[in-house]
């Protein structure tokens, strides 16, 4: 039993003098806990809200149809569509997963841009 001992410990302090052992047990709960750390950033970043969509129309009609047909588009969905903040907890993941794709789109914000004397290129920079 003491050769097994003898053993046991020189085996560990072979693995404990090892650099490897030492930035492991360094960097391992540093990387660990920046699994953590990192999606909490990812997800408390805002996506910004709704699309800005500017139009330039050097027809002068192109725009009024392009909103009318966006917002005949949001008039189609119904508004009385359960969301999922109406109903906080759902019986099962098949109900939840219908109610994720009931949720009402977002709708662009379009803009109407005037040409007002200057080139393409102006008016996209």
């Amino acid at each position: 039993m003491n050769k097994l001992w003898a053993v046991l410990k020189r085996e560990y302090l072979q693995r404990v003098r090892a650099r490897m052992f030492v930035v492991m047990t360094v960097l391992g709960p540093i990387v660990i806990s920046l699994f953590g750390v990192a999606p909490a950033i990812i997800f408390s970043i805002n996506a910004g809200g709704r699309a800005k969509i500017a139009v330039v129309d050097q027809t002068g009609r192109m725009y009024s149809g392009l909103y009318n047909a966006v917002m005949e588009e949001v008039e189609e969905t119904d508004p009385a569509m359960p969301s999922v903040e109406s109903k906080p907890t759902n019986e099962n993941q098949s109900e939840r997963f219908q109610t994720m794709g009931q949720q009402p789109k977002e709708v662009p914000e379009l803009q109407q841009v005037t040409i007002g004397g200057r080139s393409l290129d102006e008016i996209k920079a």
